[in-house]
């Protein structure tokens, strides 16, 4: 929680030992795994959780979310043709 959610480490702490005892573990477990593989996934990275960060704080901004889904474009050619045509059309 303080690595991906910037949740200061008392805090967090405290949660977590909320979590333990409200959720199953394997559902515990699940999480774990999701915050490592955010973590370490050569995909995601760092500057995904910035990205999110920036989101949380500002919102959405069309022109940089069509930036880096260009950067990531393999995956995404047919989201990027649309909202192209989104940013056309304002």
């Amino acid at each position: 929680m303080t690595d991906i959610l910037n949740v200061d480490f008392e805090k967090a702490d405290e949660q977590a030992c909320k979590m333990e005892h409200a959720i199953s573990t394997s559902t515990l477990d699940r999480f774990i795994e999701f915050m490592e593989f955010i973590q370490f996934c050569p995909r995601v990275g760092l500057d995904w959780l910035k990205y999110f960060d920036e989101y949380r704080l500002h919102g959405q901004d069309p022109d940089k979310c069509l930036a880096r889904m260009k950067e990531f474009a393999c995956g995404f050619r047919g989201r990027i043709k649309t909202m192209e045509e989104v940013g056309e059309e304002r």
